[in-house]
């Protein structure tokens, strides 16, 4: 969420400037449900990913590195794990198994989903995961998601962890079977205990949320260390936001930029975003311009919105690299076009100004709508200014009051005044008395503060 820095003002003067945004938007990802479900956006610290997505599949952290943080003792024992002492040759069925997963890489679909089917109801359970896998993804036959559920349900219910964590994102996913917080939650448990680190990954999201269990942060941070000392970036990320947020533990912004810089250096986009706010900021690193547009770019050109934005203003102002308009307006395009209404208002003052493209009025007019559409309050609020006095637009007193009254509800000071003196206006209007005209703007849309 973004954190408004509009000056008070009064009348309808233009905004001066935009809000400090510093929650940072994880990219896009949808894998299928029986990799991992499909995105659902974790809970967002004041900068950076709080919680995890639903794909815990990401960068991996050197395993040098990983070892080095420490795991919580109620996790760190020695646990039982699926399969101790059982020799999977020995099972009946396994010999359909493995010839079903050789024609399965030779590409032979069919083939193996047959013979993956009749080891499954020999009843091996790694046979009938695999075989609930080709049905979820519809390999070799059509996609059935509740079939899928019930073979998986059968393996879970032997205990192999794979299945088990699986049965809890059909859970959490409603795929195959209606959605159950708590039954999700429970099979996640399951599979965590016998030290399956995609499972407590997804156990810590339940902790985090209070999703099927009672929040608890402490737990969350927990589990999210023990998936970071198995490798997992994404953890190590959100364990940096905790430490600097305070959740679970002290606020310590020390540890959480060492957490920031062990998930940047794997190529984790938000530990790259997270540790550039930090040195953007000054949080727990002494400021450096420089090294914030280091990884604002890493994480810009991984596809995070938000960094994309910033490092467009980085190259507009010259903050930590040397200025280039041209450059800067490249980056604020590509924000723009992610849906950032940050980089859509910015834009506008580009073709206003001239700054890095050539002044266009009407594309000026057309980003600034743009960031209005998107509900951005300081575009709300100055794209009123231009339906008032007609420019770039036809005038339109009723559009702009109307815009007026969507950044007042957003919560904008200068439109809450600016709608209060054409409230005391037509009450002096009805009353015969002589009104003054409201003050002409002062400024244009500028690019706020990093």
């Amino acid at each position: 969420m973004a954190e408004r820095n509009w000056r008070p003002g009064w009348g309808w003067g233009l905004v001066l400037g935009l809000a400090l945004c510093t929650a940072c938007v994880a990219p896009a990802s949808k894998p299928g449900p029986t990799a991992s479900a499909s995105a659902t956006p974790a809970a967002q610290a004041a900068q950076g990913f709080l919680g995890g997505e639903d794909n815990p599949a990401l960068t991996a952290l050197p395993p040098q590195v990983a070892k080095k943080i420490p795991v919580p003792a109620s996790l760190a024992k020695n646990r039982p794990t699926w399969g101790q002492g059982r020799k999977l040759a020995e099972q009946p069925g396994f010999k359909e198994y493995s010839e079903g997963l050789r024609l399965g890489q030779a590409g032979d679909m069919a083939g193996s989903l047959k013979l993956l089917a009749q080891a499954a109801e020999r009843g091996l359970a790694e046979a009938q995961y695999e075989y609930s896998l080709r049905l979820a993804q519809g390999l070799g036959t059509e996609a059935d998601p509740q079939l899928s559920f019930t073979y998986l349900e059968k393996a879970a219910r032997q205990g192999l962890p794979e299945a088990q964590t699986n049965l809890g994102i059909y859970y959490r996913r409603a795929f195959g079977v209606g959605a159950d917080a708590k039954r999700s939650a429970q099979w996640f448990q399951k599979a965590a205990a016998q030290g399956d680190p995609k499972a407590a990954y997804f156990l810590a999201d339940c902790y985090e949320r209070g999703n099927g269990v009672e929040q608890n942060y402490r737990l969350a941070l927990d589990y999210y260390l023990f998936c970071a000392h198995h490798g997992n970036a994404s953890a190590c990320n959100t364990i940096g936001a905790y430490y600097q947020r305070g959740l679970g533990v002290p606020a310590d912004l020390k540890k959480a930029v060492s957490y920031y810089r062990l998930a940047a250096e794997a190529g984790f986009s938000g530990g790259q975003f997270n540790l550039a706010q930090c040195y953007a900021q000054g949080w727990g690193v002494e400021p450096n311009p420089k090294e914030a547009t280091k990884y604002y770019a890493l994480a810009a050109q991984a596809g995070v919105t938000l960094a994309q934005y910033k490092l467009g203003l980085a190259y507009l102002e010259g903050t930590g690299v040397e200025r280039n308009p041209q450059e800067g307006v490249k980056w604020l395009l590509e924000a723009a076009n992610h849906g950032s209404e940050l980089a859509a208002f910015a834009l506008a003052r580009c073709y206003m100004h001239g700054d890095g493209v050539a002044r266009d009025p009407q594309k000026e007019v057309e980003w600034l709508s743009k960031a209005a559409q998107m509900k951005y309050p300081p575009a709300l609020y100055t794209l009123a200014v231009y339906y008032r006095d007609g420019r770039g637009v036809q005038a339109d007193f009723a559009k702009a009051t109307q815009l007026l009254r969507e950044a007042a509800i957003m919560g904008m000071p200068e439109a809450i005044a600016a709608l209060k003196l054409i409230e005391e206006s037509s009450k002096a209007q009805e009353k015969g008395e002589a009104t003054k005209a409201a003050p002409a703007p002062s400024a244009a849309p500028q690019a706020g503060a990093k």
